[in-house]
């Protein structure tokens, strides 16, 4: 959606397009667009292209498990199934109502 202007230019392109609004699609747009390798993950008996795992400061080991998200970031940990994104939003309204100061 674009708001009315008389300055906006249009310029014809071919590329791939993802609105990359979750975990679940920035897991495949990273796995089909670059060669993913995070040094600060173990997979053991679990396929490093099913699992996600973002952040850097603390070593993830993914044992025996597939298609997970792990957002690992200094104040918080996410571990979620894959194709679970939707409910981020009731989980968002969670930390909100009991731990606004992680927001």
């Amino acid at each position: 959606m674009l708001e009315k202007s008389g300055i906006v230019k249009v310029v014809p392109t071919k590329m791939d397009w993802s609105d990359v609004g979750s975990y679940e699609a920035l897991a495949d747009a990273l796995s089909r667009h670059y060669q993913y390798r995070n040094h600060q993950a173990v997979f053991i008996e679990s396929d490093p292209h099913k699992n996600i795992v973002i952040g850097k400061d603390k070593l993830v080991a993914l044992v025996g498990v597939e298609n997970m998200v792990v957002v690992n970031t200094a104040s918080a940990l996410l571990i979620m199934k894959r194709g679970r994104g939707q409910d981020i939003r009731q989980l968002h309204q969670w930390v909100r109502d009991n731990r606004p100061e992680l927001l």
